[in-house]
């Protein structure tokens, strides 16, 4: 009888693995539909910081009031250069004339940079004259409100009584 029942159950799972094997779909083919991709991109920036070099000479006894000296007097040659309105741009520019073109005087090229100033400077003050004119006019459109005889609310509906 036990040969009976392990028969039957050998045979039960015999039938529900070949079942089984029949409802799984068949095997995938060796090698699948794929997709691929590949890319690369890059990013162009305008700089928002320049480099700038010249060059000083100091001679002091010991290298930290050297290289301190020669921050100050670095620090005082882009001062003044700022102070006359150079950009940082024109400022590198004649930075590297300076350092890189020995055999060129840089007389010239910071006289063309001072001209650009002055170019840019009168451009500016002629804004500046074109805006005091127009404050001129107002004014003289609206004295009475301007001296206080008149309200500028007079006109506006949303404080009309």
């Amino acid at each position: 009888m036990f040969r009976l029942v392990s028969a039957i159950v050998a045979l039960l799972l015999c039938s529900s693995a070949m079942a089984l094997a029949q409802n799984q779909p068949p095997s995938p083919s060796p090698r699948e539909p794929e997709i691929t991709t590949w890319g690369r991109g890059e990013v162009k920036l305008a700089p928002n910081y320049a480099y700038v070099l010249f060059g000083v000479a100091t001679q002091s006894p010991s290298a930290v009031e050297t290289a301190s000296e020669n921050a100050r007097k670095i620090a005082a040659v882009l001062s003044a250069l700022r102070a006359l309105g150079l950009t940082l741009a024109e400022i590198q520019e004649l930075a590297g004339t300076y350092l890189q073109r020995t055999d060129e005087p840089i007389g010239p090229r910071l006289a063309g940079a001072l001209c650009a100033v002055r170019a840019r400077t009168e451009q500016r003050i002629g804004q500046l004259r074109t805006l005091l004119q127009r404050i001129a006019e107002f004014e003289a459109e609206h004295v009475a409100e301007l001296t206080g005889e008149v309200d500028f609310r007079t006109q506006d509906p949303r404080y009309r009584a």
